[in-house]
């Protein structure tokens, strides 16, 4: 978090991004200093938004995202063109990362593709194919009746919740989240989400919101969006 003069101040707190313990435990000491700082982009840009893969260009590991509205999403590695684009086939020569061009017909060569390898026996590789895949195609979905569907789903489990007062802290949560997802019909659902709801999922949850709004990725309810990523198990 910056102040007004841009000044770092500290973090901002509940909010983070998963990181496999293997980059600590096994990989740090055999990393160059770009290629750490490539692939905790990619883990941001990954896990940080629940994807399992996403379209990183090289000026957005360069120089970060800025959204349309001109705040800044993030502030890319902070390397040189050619230090990100050495320090990402090293990390693919080395088996940490995954890259796919991707290109089309229309468009011929369009943004790279990044994932982290993950090991086929792995207990996060089959959350990976059955969960956060999922996640990723269902936000794509812009139907009314899916947030209906898990709205409904979701409401089962918190039912017996309903009534337990809010704190002031998850008061303030409920606003959050109508702040960024202007649904106000919704406010009884969002307060059974900040009573029996991490906070921590919720904070994420929110930046993915923020974050595929910005970039495009929902043209059309927010709260539908919302919803999918906090109750995704």
């Amino acid at each position: 978090m910056r102040n007004e003069q841009g000044e770092f101040i500290g973090f901002a707190s509940p909010r983070y991004t998963q990181v496999p313990d293997e980059l600590f435990d096994d990989l740090l000491p055999d990393l160059t200093g770009a290629e750490l700082k490539v692939l905790m982009y990619v883990i941001r840009r990954t896990f940080g938004f629940k994807r399992d893969s996403d379209h990183i260009s090289l000026s957005q590991m360069v120089q970060g995202i800025t959204r349309k509205d001109g705040s800044v999403l993030d502030r890319g590695t902070g390397l040189t063109k050619e230090s990100v684009i050495k320090a990402a086939r090293t990390l693919v020569d080395k088996g940490i990362l995954i890259r796919t061009r991707v290109t089309s017909v229309d468009k011929g060569f369009e943004s790279t593709e990044y994932s982290l390898k993950i090991a086929q026996f792995s207990p996060m590789s089959e959350k990976l194919t059955r969960g956060l895949v999922g996640q990723n195609r269902q936000a794509l979905v812009k139907s009314s009746d899916i947030q209906e569907t898990v709205k409904q789903e979701t409401y089962k489990t918190l039912e017996k919740d309903i009534h337990r007062p809010l704190t002031g802290e998850q008061l303030a949560l409920v606003e959050e989240i109508l702040a960024v997802c202007g649904d106000e019909h919704s406010r009884r659902f969002y307060e059974s989400v900040a009573r029996t709801i991490p906070t921590q999922r919720i904070w994420a949850a929110l930046s993915q919101v923020k974050d595929a709004a910005a970039t495009g990725r929902i043209r059309k309810n927010k709260g539908a969006y919302f919803v999918s990523q906090v109750s995704a198990p």
